[in-house]
């Protein structure tokens, strides 16, 4: 028997976080590990962002960052979808694209919030001075 590493219980913590007051069966969202410059900083900052659908049909939505550029973020993405996948019967929904996870979260939850996120994602894509 192996004993769990320091990177199982992170991945063990984050799960409980993005799924913290799902629906059942929880329903996870995940999304690509992308990029962006913090305001007032000239350093990418790698992250992906998780949902989960609550009881209330509302989203649960997080923001996973990490410093360490996106060869670490992928592994973390990755380690969380391993988790996921053993808290059985969780539905996973993994995304490539995040303007494509956006469109099925607004679906999935319709909202004001939902739309603006997806509206927001649609707008950045459409100016061409944000796109690397």
């Amino acid at each position: 028997m192996t004993h769990p590493t320091k990177r199982d219980f992170a991945a063990i913590s984050l799960a409980d976080h993005v799924l913290t007051g799902a629906a059942t069966p929880p329903v996870a969202v995940i999304g690509p590990v992308v990029w962006d410059i913090p305001h007032g900083s000239d350093t990418r900052q790698w992250y992906f962002i998780t949902a989960s659908v609550q009881a209330d049909n509302d989203l649960h939505i997080c923001r996973i960052i990490d410093k360490d550029g996106s060869k670490a973020a992928k592994r973390i993405r990755a380690d969380l979808m391993l988790e996921l996948i053993n808290r059985r019967p969780t539905i996973i929904h993994d995304f490539n694209d995040e303007a494509e996870m956006a469109r099925f979260c607004e679906a999935l939850c319709p909202s004001d919030r939902t739309r603006r996120i997806r509206e927001g994602i649609e707008r950045e894509r459409a100016d061409p001075k944000v796109q690397p």
